[in-house]
């Protein structure tokens, strides 16, 4: 009884970004529900990789139709998209089907999203009246985003008053920051707490950076094709950073796509991975502080993470942050990072390195920046000197003239402390240290952020990459 309220049974969906280890998990159900003998499982792919081609003048209904008919063959004795197919042929062998399993059919979709997002009205009603509604059908789903059929069908719902709204079903993909598991996989024995963090603890994502090398996921992230123009730049980038901080995931933002890069967390939360941060980031080609943001992440973080030595992680974790915050001013007009300048400035953003040894020297380069700067800016220097003294990293703010104040930060892993008081050239010091100090003995002048203050700073993307929250998976998610 094909539309019976009986038979409703809302869809699987196994939704996450890029490398997330979707289609092994589809695939593994796959095999488990042939394995059991009581359900037909038909998988089918509009992977990248499954060489399936999208055909011009189809619908998505069609699409679906042609790519199931596809697994009739043993061996296609064409390409796919020349594959001529009955719908009515293909429904009674369904039909047919769901008599001789006991459990019936089970319908597994690879990357849905692929064929469009979302689906169009042909291809999500296909997928209610034969999957959803009919008895002894079943639908399994990946998804880059999260995608129901619900919102597709919706409007058509109301047109013909048959289609009733239905819940679905997700599934949260594993996390892992066991290092002893983790270490089981290929070319995986030296993996560090920090590069897991790195991957948010996405297994396959790890592996796909470690054993497929990180040129292989420069490969994969230049498939996706992702673009931003040059005249929306600004709007895409405010909406980006904005997501980075608060972690809130606002449907029809600019940067919904970059959603393939993105962990929900819930449909209203989201999460971004630092590895990926870095990837979007080098699609801002007009914004040097992006481009520094992208070095960072995918050539020094990288390097850095996979030995833990010295804590170079970290410092490169507090830099991004701090270069995020100050575009997040430029852009927001907030006070920037520690409120180093007036709201509503609108401030310019530099960043550059330099390895020159004292202070003084460094102080020098800064003076004349802002002899000659025309604009508010804040600038962000890295200091690249190994034995630099107190500091490894000035954030200063001026506007016009030689007048500026300068902040400088100090990250470390370890037990170590400031060991004198601030210069008089430095607004204030501050301390990121991976685990919180007490704030007793404090040297004139610093300030020793607590947890709760590095976690406001570096926002609900970054904050899982300070060294004490190494491994902790998030609460937040809704998935069941």
């Amino acid at each position: 009884m094909a539309g019976c309220s009986s038979y409703r049974v809302p869809p699987l969906i196994i939704s996450r970004l890029a490398r997330g280890g979707k289609t092994t998990a589809l695939m593994a159900l796959f095999d488990a529900l042939k394995s059991s003998a009581e359900f037909l499982p038909i998988i089918v792919s509009f992977n990248s990789s499954a060489n399936f081609d999208l055909v011009d003048d189809e619908n998505n209904e069609e699409t679906i139709l042609r790519a199931i008919a596809t697994q009739f063959y043993n061996n296609l004795p064409f390409k796919p998209n020349e594959i001529v197919f009955d719908k009515a042929k293909v429904l009674a062998f369904l039909d047919e089907a769901g008599k001789s399993f006991s459990g019936g059919v089970v319908l597994l979709i690879d990357e849905l999203n692929a064929l469009s997002r979302p689906l169009d009205r042909a291809g999500a009603r296909f997928l209610q009246k034969e999957f959803l509604d009919h008895p002894n059908r079943y639908l399994v789903f990946t998804s880059h985003v999260l995608m129901t059929l619900e919102s597709n069908y919706k409007n058509l719902d109301e047109l013909l008053g048959t289609v009733s709204s239905r819940t679905y079903r997700t599934v949260h993909m594993p996390q892992c920051f066991d290092l002893n598991e983790l270490r089981k996989m290929p070319r995986c024995a030296a993996l560090t707490k920090s590069f897991v963090s790195l991957c948010s603890g996405i297994p396959s994502l790890i592996y796909s950076v470690t054993s497929l090398r990180e040129e292989a996921l420069s490969d994969r992230f230049a498939r996706i094709g992702l673009i931003v123009d040059a005249h929306e730049e600004k709007q895409v980038l405010m909406d980006f950073l904005s997501e980075i901080l608060s972690g809130e995931r606002r449907e029809g933002s600019t940067c919904r796509r970059f959603d393939v890069l993105s962990s929900l967390l819930s449909v209203e939360k989201i999460q971004w991975p630092m590895m990926y941060i870095g990837c979007i980031c080098r699609l801002f080609v007009t914004c040097d502080p992006c481009l520094f943001i992208g070095c960072l992440i995918c050539s020094d973080l990288l390097t850095y993470s996979k030995t833990e030595q010295g804590g170079k992680d970290w410092e490169v974790i507090v830099t991004v942050a701090t270069v995020i915050r100050s575009l997040y001013s430029k852009l927001r007009g907030t006070s920037g990072p520690f409120h180093i300048c007036p709201v509503r400035t609108f401030p310019n953003v530099e960043c550059i390195s330099t390895v020159l040894p004292t202070l003084p020297e460094v102080m020098e380069i800064i003076s004349s920046f802002f002899l000659t700067a025309d604009t508010p800016t804040i600038l962000i220097v890295s200091l690249g000197y190994d034995k630099f003294a107190d500091f490894d990293l000035l954030v200063c703010y001026g506007c016009s003239t030689n007048q500026f104040v300068c902040d400088g930060y100090q990250m470390k892993l370890s037990r170590a402390f400031p060991k004198r008081d601030i210069p008089k050239c430095i607004r204030t010091g501050f301390l990121f240290r991976g685990k919180a100090p007490a704030r007793n003995n404090m040297k004139a002048g610093w300030q020793y952020l607590s947890e709760n203050d590095m976690i406001d700073f570096l926002g609900f993307s970054l904050a899982p990459l300070i060294p004490t929250c190494y491994g902790e998976i998030s609460d937040a998610d809704d998935f069941e």
